[in-house]
């Protein structure tokens, strides 16, 4: 539901989303972000797939990063998500 809030939200600078439910993801509002916005998924995600999320950072004019994971999971992965986000967040808000 962060995707929901940035869109009302003007305090929001930026947006990182870590393996987005396809379920959930408000395909009608793509286009209304209007900041910088990173999706992130595991290379091997078969729910939030590679695939899906480059088709959406295309409309969204976001980042989409694969993080290298061996299973589909990025639960126990936390710090290479962390390094990935910390990683956006540094060059699009410290710049």
């Amino acid at each position: 539901m962060a995707y929901i809030a940035s869109l009302q939200s003007k305090s929001i600078k930026a947006l990182a989303l870590v393996a987005p439910s396809t379920a959930h993801f408000p395909q009608q509002r793509l286009h209304r972000i209007g900041r910088p916005t990173l999706l992130v998924t595991g290379e091997k995600d078969d729910i939030a797939t590679s695939e899906w999320l480059e088709e959406v950072a295309k409309e969204l004019q976001a980042e989409h990063q694969n993080v290298p994971v061996p299973d589909p999971s990025l639960q126990n992965h936390h710090e290479a998500v962390a390094r990935n986000i910390a990683q956006f967040f540094s060059r699009t808000l410290l710049t």
